[in-house]
C-alpha cells in the first residue's frame, strides 16, 4: 500500500505515452532525470527514456537528436519494434551535460512525423548552482508522496499475479491472486494475505471486488456466481434466475451487484436481509449492474443514483448523449465518465458529481480519454487515462485543489515499479478514506514478485 513517504531528494517525471508511426508503435513509459536529487551546476545530467515497443527487439532507425536553446531541451528519437511479436522495452540515456544554474524545460518526441515535431513527453528539472548556500537559491526537490507495499500472491507458480481490488478503512484489502489450485479472492490484512476458496469446489475461480470495514468480502464465485466472505464462511447470495455477481457492500451488509434473470440481460440487484431485490423491474433502473452502495444506502447504477427510498436521480453528462457513474462516497458524491460532445471513442472524461454539478475532471497529461473509478469521503478520485489505441494509459490521483496527478509521479523513482506491456506502471482500483490505493503493477520486470500494491497517505 501507498503510504506517506519521508522526504527524499529526487527530481522526476513519469510519462506514459504513445504515438504511432507509419512502421509501428511505440511508448515513453518513463523519463528520469539524472541524477536523482538535488543536482547542482557541477552534475552531468542525463534523462533516462524508457521506450516500450510491441515486438523484439527495439532497434534504432536514427541516431537521438538533442537540442538545446536556453532553458528548451529537445529530444527526438527513432526507434521501432523488431521482427518477434513478443513486447519488448529499452532505456535510452539522453546525455546533457554540465547545464548552468536554472529550471528547464525537456520535450520528447518520440518517432516524430512532422517538423516541428509534436513533442510526446515533456516535464521541467531544477539545475542549483553549487555554490548555493541559502535557501533562497535552493531547487525545489521532488518529495515521494507515497511508498508501496507488496502485497504478495497466493503463490501459485512462476509468473503469478494478483489483484487488489478494493480497500477499506482498517487497511485490509480484497481481491484475486493466482495459487496453487487456480485464481481465487484474497483477503490482505496485516501482512498476511488468505485465500477465501471457492463456494463450491467445482468452481474455477472466484474474486473478491468489494470490501466493508467490518472485513466482510463479496464477489463471485465462478460457477455459482454471486458470494459474501464473512467469519471464514462462503456465502451464496442466489440469482434472479441465471448468473450472478456482487461488486460493493456498505458497513450495514447492504450488498450491491447485478444478475441475469434470463436471456443475457443483465439487471441491478441489492441484497438486503437475506432478500434479492432486482432493482430494474422494481424501481426502474436501467438495466446493467448497481456499481457501489454508501453508507445512507444510496446506489449508483449506470446515470442513476437510487436513493433509499428508491426515488431516482438522473445524472447529466458532460455534453454528450451518455454519462455513466462507477463509484459514490458518503457524502453522495459520485465518479464516473462521460461523454463529452462527439460521442466518440474516446470523447470520454472522467467526473465527479456533487449536488447536481458536473465538474470534468479532464484528461491525464496527453491523453485524450479518462474515466474515475473511486472517491473516498474527502473527495480524492483515482482512475486511469489514454489515448487512441494502443492503449499505453496511465492512472491517477485527483485531490480538489490539486487536480490530477499521475500515479508513477507520486512514488519513489527507483521503486523498481515499471510498466506492464502496453499497460500502465500501477492499475488503481480502489482509495479508501485514509487515502490509501489498492490495485496492481509490475515489479522489476517480474509480475511475480508484487502484483498488488496499495497506497497510504
Amino acid at each position: 500500500m501507498f503510504r506517506h513517504a519521508p522526504p527524499g531528494l529526487a527530481v522526476v517525471a513519469s510519462i506514459v505515452v504513445c504515438v504511432t508511426p507509419e512502421v509501428t508503435h511505440a511508448c515513453i513509459d518513463r523519463v528520469i532525470v539524472r541524477p536523482v536529487g538535488r543536482i547542482t551546476s557541477a552534475d552531468p545530467v542525463r534523462l533516462e527514456v524508457e521506450v516500450f515497443t510491441p515486438s523484439s527487439p527495439p532497434i534504432h532507425t536514427q541516431p537521438t537528436g538533442v537540442s538545446i536553446v536556453g532553458d528548451s531541451v529537445t529530444v527526438r528519437i527513432y526507434v521501432v519494434g523488431g521482427l518477434d511479436q513478443m513486447p519488448d522495452s529499452m532505456t535510452e540515456v539522453i546525455e546533457l551535460g554540465v547545464l548552468d544554474p536554472r529550471t528547464y524545460h525537456y520535450a520528447v518526441a518520440l518517432n516524430p512525423t512532422t517538423d516541428p515535431p509534436a513533442y510526446t513527453a515533456d516535464g521541467t528539472f531544477c539545475v542549483e548552482d553549487s555554490g548555493c548556500a541559502n535557501a533562497a537559491c535552493r531547487c525545489p526537490v521532488f518529495t515521494p508522496q507515497y511508498t508501496i507495499i507488496s502485497l504478495g500472491t497466493l503463490g501459485g507458480y512462476s509468473g503469478d499475479t494478483s489483484w487488489g481490488q478494493a480497500i477499506n478503512d482498517l487497511g485490509q484489502v480484497a481481491g484475486r491472486s493466482l495459487g496453487p489450485n487456480g485464481q481465487h479472492a484474497f483477503l490482505w490484512q496485516n501482512g498476511t494475505m488468505t485465500d477465501l476458496g471457492t463456494f463450491s469446489p467445482g468452481d474455477i475461480e472466484s474474486s473478491g471486488l468489494g470490501i466493508n470495514n467490518h472485513g466482510d468480502v463479496v464477489g463471485y464465485s465462478y460457477g455459482s456466481g454471486a458470494v459474501l466472505w464473512r467469519n471464514g464462511q462462503v456465502i451464496h447470495l442466489g440469482a434472479l434466475g441465471k448468473a450472478s455477481i456482487a461488486y460493493a457492500i456498505n458497513d450495514a451488509g447492504q450488498i450491491v451487484g447485478s444478475s441475469v434473470p434470463w436471456g443475457y440481460e443483465y439487471h441491478a440487484v441489492l441484497w438486503e436481509n437475506g432478500e434479492l431485490i432486482d432493482l430494474t423491474t422494481m424501481f426502474g433502473a436501467p438495466t446493467g449492474k448497481a456499481e457501489d452502495i454508501n453508507a445512507l444506502g444510496q446506489i449508483v447504477v449506470g446515470n442513476i443514483i437510487l436513493e433509499p427510498d428508491r426515488a431516482i436521480t438522473e445524472l447529466p453528462t458532460l455534453g454528450g448523449a451518455y454519462s455513466g457513474g462507477l463509484a459514490l462516497n458518503d457524502p453522495g458524491q459520485v465518479v464516473g465518465k462521460s461523454q463529452r460532445g462527439d460521442d466518440s471513442e474516446y470523447d470520454w472524461h472522467a467526473f465527479v458529481w456533487d449536488g447536481g454539478v458536473m465538474t470534468d475532471l479532464g484528461a491525464i497529461g496527453r491523453y485524450v480519454w479518462s474515466e474515475a473509478v473511486d472517491i473516498n469521503n474527502s473527495g480524492q478520485v483515482i482512475g486511469w487515462g489514454d489515448g487512441p489505441d494502443p492503449w499505453c494509459g496511465g492512472s491517477f490521483l485527483y485531490e480538489p485543489g490539486e487536480g490530477l496527478r499521475k500515479l508513477p509521479d507520486l512514488i519513489p523513482v527507483d521503486s523498481g515499479w515499471a510498466s506492464v506491456w502496453q499497460y500502465p506502471a500501477l492499475w488503481a482500483f480502489g482509495i479508501n478514506n485514509a487515502g490509501q490505493i489498492a490495485g496492481t503493477g509490475e515489479f522489476q520486470g517480474e509480475t511475480r514478485d508484487c502484483s498488488i500494491i496499495g497506497v497510504d497517505s
